[in-house]
């Protein structure tokens, strides 16, 4: 099968290479009854507006062309692959002291099933970048690599997700979507008590400036919520309690916050309520900076069918 599509497009290559649109155009063959990969080709502009498309004087912005190609192919029924070239071409500057950009990103991403209820998925991802800060000044070029793996495992009342990132200093993509600079660990477990009663528990961990000590930092961020419904046997009531602790050191500054919050939901007769209260602590640089804050929230809605 072919399709071309053209005007607003959005052929989501992947998460580094392509995960905007263009105004363009893309091509595309699939065929699920032959084992030949499926390919997508895509060429546009990179412009949220189409006064800026068509230059109009007070929308003229600097031109990024886009265009590049996308194999996807399933090795096996659970193991999928794909490798993405996405090149992103800038031009025409709006004043001396604007930057222009010609960067390549290479791609390769998979989702692998091993058994039932798991999922293994990620992506590798290296850009190559030429820049010139200004009408005078000389070209630059460097190069950057991204990786990231997920897992991602379903059985019975759980559900866990286990996520590591690291993206190089000088990784660039325009295109896509990137941290630049940074290592990250993730995990989240949600667990269905019962069918009333949902607990979640998280963590995060994250760290810039990975070749540079003075401008490293950290930052842990553990949670918990608690989600319950028909909560005092209401048939509309739905309560969430969360906890979630923010821990940022570096150099020059350390913080801890915490943030507790209950938020509530019900229907009383004709009015559906909303209500939130939260409180949360602030500490800097030993009691630099010391806040309590308390945040209250209710409202009061009704909807009628005329």
């Amino acid at each position: 099968n072919h399709s071309i599509n053209s005007g607003d497009i959005f052929e989501s290559f992947s998460q580094y290479s392509l995960s905007t649109s263009l105004k363009g155009a893309s091509y595309k063959y699939y065929n699920k009854n032959d084992n030949l990969p499926d390919v997508t080709l895509v060429f546009g502009y990179a412009y949220p507006r189409w006064d800026s498309f068509v230059r109009a004087t007070n929308a003229r912005t600097i031109q990024r062309i886009g265009y590049g190609i996308n194999v996807k192919h399933d090795l096996t029924p659970n193991f999928t692959t794909g490798f993405s070239f996405l090149r992103s071409q800038d031009d025409e500057r709006m004043s001396d002291s604007d930057t222009l950009y010609d960067n390549n990103v290479y791609a390769l991403d998979y989702e692998y099933k091993p058994i039932t209820g798991l999922t293994i998925r990620g992506e590798s991802a290296f850009s190559h970048t030429m820049d010139e800060l200004s009408s005078t000044s000389t070209e630059r070029d460097y190069f950057g690599h991204a990786h990231r793996i997920e897992a991602i495992a379903n059985g019975g009342p759980s559900r866990v997700n286990l996520e590591f990132e690291r993206v190089s200093p000088h990784f660039t993509t325009f295109l896509g979507s990137a941290s630049q600079d940074r290592e990250k660990a993730k995990f989240r477990w949600k667990y269905k008590i019962n069918k009333n009663m949902t607990a979640t528990t998280g963590f995060m961990w994250f760290m810039n400036g990975l070749n540079n000590d003075d401008k490293r930092s950290q930052t842990y961020k553990p949670e918990f919520s608690l989600n319950i419904k028909k909560l005092f046997n209401r048939k509309y009531s739905d309560a969430d309690i969360s906890y979630k602790f923010d821990r940022k050191t570096s150099k020059s500054s350390r913080s801890f916050d915490h943030f507790l919050n209950f938020d509530y939901r019900d229907r009383i007769g004709f009015l559906d309520s909303s209500n939130s209260f939260g409180i949360t602590t602030y500490n800097t640089n030993d009691n630099g900076r010391d806040t309590l804050e308390y945040v209250l929230n209710t409202s009061l809605s009704s909807r009628h069918t005329v």
